[in-house]
C-alpha cells in the first residue's frame, strides 16, 4: 500500500512499576514503592487527550508479579479481540502495545523477591511475553512493533544488579526470522512483506533493557530497523519521535522526545 506520509503519533510509557498501596511493599535490599496512582491516572487521561495512533508499555508494569498490581495496569484495559497476546486495548479503542520489564519476572516470598525467568503471572493478566511481531496500519503507514522480553534469558545473579538484556533461546530463531524477513522477504504478522516494504514502514522494537552490545540479534537488528523511521522503544532514551515519553514519578506528563 502507498506510504501517504502522515506522522504516526506514539505515546511510550516505561517503569511504571504499579503496586497497590494496601499490601506491604516487597523488599529487594530494601523496600521497594509502588509508584504513587495520581501519575498513573494523568497518563490515561493524556491517552483520552491527545489520542495517541497507539501506546507503547515497555515493561516493570509492577514492582513485581502480583495480581493486584496488574488489576491496577488493567483498569482502563481490555484485550484486544482477535489479537494476538502482547496487544491490549484503551478504553478510548486505542492499541495498548506491552512487553514485561525485570520486574515482571520477580516473584514475592514472605515480603522478598526473587528473580524467576518465566512472567507466568504476567502472562496471565497481561499478556505474553514470547517474540512476538504486531502489524497496525495507522495513518495510512504500515506500522511493525517487534515485541520482545529482555528479562528472560538473565540469571539469578544479573537480577540483583541493572541487568543487561538477554533472550531466552526459544526466542532467537524468532528474531532471526525477522531478520531473514528484512533481507528476503516473507511474512510478519501475516503481511507478506518485501525488504523495500519494510524499509518505507515505521518499524519499532519494544523491550525493556538494551541487549548485550555483543548479541548477534543486537548487531542484526539494524537491518529490521533500516527504513527511515527505525526506531528502538526501551527503558533507556527513546530514539524516535512520539507524542510524549512518560515515567509516572509526577502528575506532570513527560516532555516530547524528539532525535
Amino acid at each position: 500500500m502507498a506510504d501517504t506520509g502522515a506522522t504516526v503519533r506514539l505515546l511510550h510509557i516505561t517503569d511504571t512499576h504499579l503496586w497497590p498501596h494496601d499490601v506491604r511493599p516487597p523488599r529487594f535490599v530494601i523496600p521497594i514503592e509502588g509508584h504513587a496512582p495520581a501519575p498513573w491516572s494523568a497518563i490515561w487521561q493524556l491517552v483520552g487527550w491527545e489520542a495517541p495512533d497507539a501506546v507503547l508499555w515497555t515493561g516493570d508494569v509492577a514492582t513485581a508479579q502480583s495480581r493486584k498490581a496488574y488489576e491496577l495496569a488493567n483498569e482502563q484495559l481490555e484485550p484486544e479481540v482477535g489479537s494476538i497476546g502482547v496487544v491490549r486495548r484503551h478504553r478510548t479503542g486505542v492499541p495498548v502495545v506491552v512487553v514485561p520489564g525485570n520486574h515482571d519476572h520477580y516473584v514475592v516470598n514472605d515480603g522478598w523477591v526473587a528473580y524467576r525467568p518465566g512472567a507466568t503471572m504476567y502472562e496471565e493478566r497481561v499478556g505474553s511475553s514470547r517474540a512476538t511481531v504486531v502489524f497496525r496500519r495507522l495513518r495510512g503507514r504500515d506500522c511493525f512493533f517487534f515485541c520482545l522480553d529482555s528479562s528472560a534469558g538473565i540469571n539469578v545473579a544479573e537480577s540483583l544488579a541493572l541487568a543487561p538484556g538477554r533472550l531466552r533461546k526459544a526466542d532467537v530463531p524468532v528474531v532471526e526470522s525477522w531478520m531473514d524477513v528484512a533481507r528476503h522477504g516473507g511474512q510478519l504478522d501475516g503481511e507478506d512483506v518485501t525488504p523495500e516494504r519494510l524499509l518505507a514502514a515505521t518499524n519499532v522494537l519494544l523491550l525493556h533493557h538494551d541487549l548485550t552490545s555483543s548479541s548477534s540479534v543486537a548487531a542484526g537488528w539494524t537491518r529490521v530497523r533500516s527504513g527511515r523511521c527505525g526506531a528502538t522503544a526501551s527503558c533507556g532514551p527513546s530514539r524516535f519521535k512520539c507524542l510524549a515519553r512518560a515515567r509516572p514519578r509526577s502528575t506532570a506528563p513527560a516532555p516530547t522526545a524528539s532525535t
